[in-house]
C-alpha cells in the first residue's frame, strides 16, 4: 500500500512539476500545477520515510525532498516582507537535515561502510546552504521579491530533480541508456533552473 502510494504521487509529481516548468509563470495553471505538485510531493516524501523506517534507514531523503517543497511553496504564500514561526520550524529542520546527511557522508567514508558518500556529502552541501538561506531570510524580514522568487523557484525545482533522479535510478530502462545518456534530462533540468535563477536575480521576469 505505502509502495503504491508512493508511485503514484510521485508520477503525479513529475507531471505536475514539468508542467508547472511549461507554463506561464504567476498564472493560474501554473499556481494550480504547483499546489498539486506540493501535495503530492508531501505524500512521496511521506510514504518514503516510511518505507526507509521500516527498512531501518535513515529518512533523510524523505524528509529532504518535503523540506525543499513545503519551504519553496510558503515562500510565495506569504505576502512579501513577512516572516513568522514557520520560518523558524523551517530552519531548524533545514539544519537538522544539513547535519544529518553530512554525517552519513562522512560515515560512509570509512572503511568497510555500505553508504554513497559522495551523493550524502552534495545533498548535505546543498542542505547546508538551503539553511543559511533560511537563516538569511529570517534576519532579513523575508527579502526582496527577487529573492523571494530565487528561493521558490530552485527549491521547487530541486524537489523536482530529486524526484526525477529517484525515477531513473528504477531498473526499468535498458542498459543501453544506464552509461549516462538516462541522466541527459537531470542535467538539463539543473541548467534551466540555474539559468532561470540567474534572470531572477537580475531582474528579469521568469516566463
Amino acid at each position: 500500500m505505502t509502495l503504491t502510494l508512493h508511485i503514484l504521487a510521485g508520477t503525479l509529481v513529475l507531471a505536475c512539476g514539468f508542467g508547472a516548468l511549461l507554463s506561464a509563470k504567476g498564472s493560474p495553471l501554473h499556481r494550480n500545477l504547483g499546489r498539486i505538485f506540493t501535495l503530492a510531493m508531501l505524500l512521496t516524501a511521506s510514504s518514503a520515510i516510511i518505507m526507509d523506517i521500516n527498512q531501518g534507514n535513515w529518512p533523510v531523503m524523505g524528509v529532504f525532498s518535503g523540506y525543499l517543497a513545503i519551504s519553496g511553496w510558503q515562500t510565495v504564500r506569504k505576502p512579501l516582507g513577512h516572516t513568522g514561526w514557520s520560518d523558524v520550524v523551517i530552519l531548524v529542520i533545514g539544519a537538522t537535515l544539513a547535519l544529518g546527511l553530512i554525517t552519513l557522508g562522512l560515515e560512509g567514508v570509512k572503511p568497510g561502510k555500505d553508504i554513497p558518500s559522495e551523493m550524502f556529502l552534495i545533498f548535505g552541501t546543498v542542505a547546508s546552504l538551503a539553511a543559511m538561506g533560511d537563516l538569511r531570510r529570517l534576519l532579513r524580514g523575508g527579502g526582496h521579491h527577487a529573492m523571494r522568487i530565487t528561493r521558490h523557484l530552485w527549491r521547487m525545482c530541486t524537489a523536482l530533480i530529486l524526484s526525477l533522479m529517484a525515477f531513473l535510478a528504477q531498473p526499468v530502462f535498458p542498459e543501453i541508456l544506464r552509461g549516462g545518456w538516462l541522466w541527459l534530462p537531470v542535467l538539463a533540468l539543473v541548467l534551466t533552473t540555474l539559468y532561470w535563477m540567474v534572470r531572477t536575480l537580475r531582474g528579469k521576469p521568469v516566463s
